[in-house]
């Protein structure tokens, strides 16, 4: 783990989610980490952490899981198209 990156047990901790429900995101391609050690480890980086904070924030905002991977293809362009 270098100083950019996180571990999955650190960064569920960080978030207060569950190591398994960063599992489950990777699993759904939700948010997957940017690279895995030798050992197979998870490590995330500074992209998926603040991937991490908005799918986070867009949970409080009252969406489900389903919809989020739609709404980072809409917003790859100005007017969501």
């Amino acid at each position: 783990m270098t100083p950019e990156t996180w571990k999955v047990g650190t960064l569920a901790e960080a978030s207060g989610l569950t190591v398994r429900t960063l599992h489950r995101w990777a699993r759904i391609g939700l948010l997957s980490p940017s690279r895995r050690t030798a050992a197979g480890h998870r490590e995330y980086g500074e992209q998926d952490v603040i991937r991490l904070y908005q799918v986070l924030a867009l949970r409080r905002l009252g969406l489900g899981w389903r919809p989020l991977p739609r709404a980072w293809t809409s917003e790859s362009t100005p007017n969501g198209s």
